[in-house]
């Protein structure tokens, strides 16, 4: 009976070391922003949404005949909420 003991908390540890949590749920966000008019407005609201924690910066695309934004974010560490807020603040 000793003897099982460890080998049952060894398998346990395998077991439970298997299963993981969610490290990335990204979203993709588009945004419609009625005053972009131009390049210059694209680099005030790039440069204000760049800093938000779990952005792709990458995936960052701008669409000024449309007047929208579209991102990737990890929901994670950010919310279409914070993203919206930095474009309206910007």
């Amino acid at each position: 009976m000793r003897n099982s003991f460890p080998s049952v908390l060894v398998c346990l540890g395998l077991l439970l070391g298997c299963v993981s949590c969610r490290q990335h749920d990204y979203r993709t966000l588009t945004i419609h922003v009625p005053e972009m008019r131009n390049s210059a407005c694209e680099r005030v609201i790039r440069g204000a949404i760049s800093r938000t924690p779990g952005l792709k910066q990458e995936s960052i695309k701008v669409d000024l005949a449309a007047r929208t934004i579209t991102v990737t974010f990890d929901t994670l560490l950010a919310a279409d909420k914070n993203i919206e807020f930095m474009v309206a603040k910007a």
